[in-house]
């Protein structure tokens, strides 16, 4: 006759769900697990809200645009026209993209000096 007084009784597994005395229903979570209700602490999301997305300046950039980097063309996204692009560095350290058109109305003597520096090249 087996001896059942030294024996224990096994734990339900931990993937299961326990119920409690209210009859709710809880899933237990193992170790590592995140709660997807509970993922990001509010301190965490309001850091980044925070953090805003840079606009440029209103009127003229001479004065706020360090240099024009880079100019290349594609098409726009809206008409399917070529349209040509600069890279522009600002002097916070920011770096955007804006049409030819747009630059040569707010900074027109960056863009000469980036034309040339160009032809300076070759």
């Amino acid at each position: 006759m087996p001896n059942t007084k030294n024996k224990k009784k096994r734990k339900a597994s931990e993937g299961a769900a326990a119920t409690s005395d209210q009859g709710k229903t809880y899933a237990k979570r193992r170790k590592g697990q995140v709660d997807n209700n509970h993922a990001a602490t509010p301190a965490t999301a309001s850091k980044t809200k925070s953090k805003k997305e840079f606009e440029p300046p209103k009127g003229t950039w001479e004065n706020d645009v360090m240099m024009v980097e880079t100019v290349e063309e594609q098409a726009d996204p809206k008409t399917g026209q070529p349209t040509r692009y600069a890279f522009i560095t600002w002097n916070a350290g920011n770096k955007s993209r804006h049409s030819l058109s747009v630059l040569n109305l707010k900074c027109p003597q960056k863009v000469s000096a980036c034309r040339r520096q160009s032809l300076n090249q070759y």
